[in-house]
Formats: structure tokens, sequence, C-alpha cells
């Protein structure tokens, strides 16, 4: 399987949290999307260094994901009880993602300030966030005179195809800033859902950088994290809000 687009670079994009507004987590009311974009070519010595890395640290390559290493499950029961090692993990990973070159685009919304504005009209999370991160690429990939693909993790036949037709549907008649036309000069026509593998660098990346935006919106610290706002989209005078993060509604 191929982990990049046919296209000169690629989207890479993964959530945190729950999409819908029928459950709120009084915890984690947020939902956020996110995107990394990689130039294609990139990617194989990304996947061969951040195995090569895996391997190391645990004994074999395994596929890094968040919520697993956040609960200890699967190949990362070892860290339970050992905060010693947690912290060695988190280090080694912030200092092995620096050296990527990769712009990351986040997409945050609050969900019951996102139900208290709009009430029965609110939008699906998902949809919305969607829309924040593809006109934000656009203008990227604009700025660079070059297109993208964009590859998600599967979710499930359903939410996939739920997803694929509201992307289709931005591709035909745009957004309230950007038209249809504009986004199709830039990027692919379909979403290309793959499963999370242990060589797919780019999905391992969106999912351990996305949910650390999202807690630092909640005021959620914690030592056991990575940061990577230096890797965010910024406008020239460095500005992040609005360029490389958009948080919804705004308050």
């Amino acid at each position: 399987m191929s982990y990049v687009s046919a296209e000169h670079y690629t989207i890479y994009l993964d959530e945190s949290g729950d999409h819908s507004l029928r459950v709120i987590q009084p915890n984690y009311p947020v939902f956020g999307l996110g995107g990394v974009l990689v130039a294609s070519d990139d990617h194989a010595a990304y996947a061969t260094s951040l195995s090569a890395w895996k391997t190391a640290f645990f004994g074999r390559d395994v596929c890094l994901h968040l919520q697993d290493i956040n609960r200890n499950k699967g190949p990362f029961a070892i860290l339970k009880g050992d905060n010693v090692l947690r912290t060695r993990l988190f280090a080694e990973m912030q200092a092995e993602l620096d050296r990527y070159n990769f712009t990351l685009i986040c997409g945050v919304i609050d969900k019951r300030h996102h139900l208290e504005v709009y009430g029965a009209v609110a939008r699906d999370p998902y949809c919305v966030t969607l829309e924040f991160l593809i006109e934000r690429f656009y203008r990227e990939l604009r700025s660079r005179r070059s297109r993208a693909g964009i590859i998600a993790e599967s979710r499930g036949r359903d939410l996939d195809a739920a997803l694929q037709l509201h992307y289709a549907a931005l591709l035909r008649g745009g957004t309230f800033y950007v038209t249809g036309r504009e986004l199709r000069s830039r990027l692919a026509p379909e979403i290309e859902f793959q499963p999370k593998h242990p060589d797919a660098a780019g999905l391992q990346i969106s999912d351990i950088v996305i949910g650390p935006v999202c807690r630092d919106i909640l005021g959620l610290t914690t030592p056991y994290r990575v940061t990577m706002t230096h890797k965010m989209r910024r406008d020239a005078l460095g500005n992040v809000a609005g360029y490389g993060l958009k948080v919804f509604p705004e308050k």
C-alpha cells in the first residue's frame, strides 16, 4: 500500500474527541480535526526514521496511537506506572518529530458553545472543521503553487462515505470564502482512506500532534505530550490564530 498521494504534497487528517453534539463529555467538550502537510517525496524518509526510532525504543516497530499511549494499551503497556519511561518517550518523540518538515493546521469546535450559539441548526463539528482546514490548506498550497491529495484514517464505511460526500460538496460548491473551482485547482478530487499501519508515518504524526492542541485550548496541561505550535501555519507576522489554528465559535 502507498502511504502518499499522487500529488506533490499529501495532507494527513486525524481527529481528537467525539464529533457528536448529542453526547458531550464534561472533561473533553471539544472536537478537533487537524492535518499535517508533508511533501510526498519526504514521506519514505520520515517512515524509515520513525520506524528506526520506534524499534530502538520498543524493541519492535509499532503503530503510534496517542489514545493507546495514554491508556497503556497494547505495546504501550510498558509505560504503566513508569513515569520516567513515559517522560523519556515523549521527549524522544518530540525530538524525532521536530526533525520532520511539515505544516500543521487545526480546527477545534467548542461543542457546548456551538450548541449555545446555533441551537437546533448547529452543524456537525466534523463538517465545520473540515471546511476550516480545506480553506487554509488551499491558501497554503496556492502560496506554494502546488497541489495535494488527502489521506485520512479509515473510521468505517458509513463514516468514511459521509466525509467523502461532504468533501465532494466542498469541491463542487466551495465555501463562503473560496470557490469550488479554486479548491479543485489545488486539491485531489477524493479523500483516500487508510487504516493506521507502522509504515504510515503521516497518519501517525497527525495522530500524535492533534490531541495536544485540543488539550491546550481546554487548559489540560500535562508533561506527557508533544508540542507542535512551531509547526503551525502562520501569517507574515507569525500569527497562528486564524491561519494554523481556528477555534469555533469565537468567544
